[in-house]
């Protein structure tokens, strides 16, 4: 090294690198050496030298060497792309995160997606990579470790079912509240299996009428059942008052006035 420029540039490419390296193997292989270890190492080569001028070993502030054998295993083990479905994708390597490939499935790979093994894709170390992927037939990229990709996959595109579905208005209750009703909003993108929609009725207090309530869980729509039977009861008994103290309103006006579901 001719100039202490030279050596300073060469020891910040070289924590740059062991930093790349130890965020490759998901852990800290090389040393990085903070400002006051790089000050003792200093100090110690400098040998009392107070200016540049009096420095009598330039390479003396070099900072060692990386392993050669372990750069190359990293290098070997977290490689920079890997093959996927038949397909070689980038690995990005990120700090305090699993490896990431970004891999598209449309057109004729659309489906592709439901080949990926069930223990994931992993590198040659061992780490297993995340997937950040436009699916076709889903809107927003899906991001999930590679094992867990095949479900997410699965949960979006059936969810955009549950979403675009055109949820029937249910009936307001006259004499009495209706159970709950079953109506099929799609079908499973993998199973083909038919997705059940669970309907009832909800009281709107602020419109003062009924409107439709759906739900995939069975359990919350009983739920709603049981709360609008006893609110059923309490409008009933509300208008029965009224209509004893004159009011005009009759009560199969208030208990049959729809509400259109938002």
């Amino acid at each position: 090294m001719e100039n202490l420029n030279e050596v300073l540039a060469a020891n910040r490419a070289l924590l740059a690198r062991a930093r790349d390296l130890n965020t490759r193997a998901g852990t800290s292989l090389f040393p990085v050496q903070g400002r006051d270890d790089l000050t003792k190492l200093f100090v110690v080569a400098l040998r009392g030298a107070r200016r540049v001028e009096e420095i009598r070993n330039l390479s003396g502030l070099l900072l060692p060497e990386l392993d050669k054998k372990m750069v190359a295993k990293v290098l070997d083990e977290s490689p920079d792309t890997i093959n996927v479905l038949g397909r070689e994708v980038t690995v990005e390597y990120r700090s305090g995160y699993n490896p990431r490939v970004r891999l598209d499935f449309h057109g004729d790979e659309g489906r592709d997606w439901l080949s990926l093994p069930e223990d994931g894709i992993h590198l040659p170390c061992g780490r297993e990579v995340t997937m950040y992927s436009s699916v076709e037939g889903h809107e927003y990229y899906i991001e999930a470790k590679s094992s867990q990709f095949k479900a997410k996959a699965r949960e979006c595109l059936n969810e955009g079912l549950w979403s675009q579905w055109q949820k029937p208005e249910l009936p307001a209750p006259t004499d009495f509240v209706s159970p709950v009703v079953e109506a099929e909003y799609g079908r499973c993108v993998v199973t083909d299996a038919s997705l059940v929609a669970y309907g009832a009725v909800i009281y709107a207090p602020y419109y003062g009428s009924w409107k439709s309530y759906w739900t995939r869980d069975p359990a919350e729509a009983e739920h709603v059942h049981a709360e609008a039977k006893d609110k059923f009861v309490k409008v009933r008994e509300g208008i029965a008052r009224d209509a004893h103290k004159g009011d005009t309103l009759q009560p199969s006006f208030l208990l049959r006035r729809p509400f259109r579901q938002q």
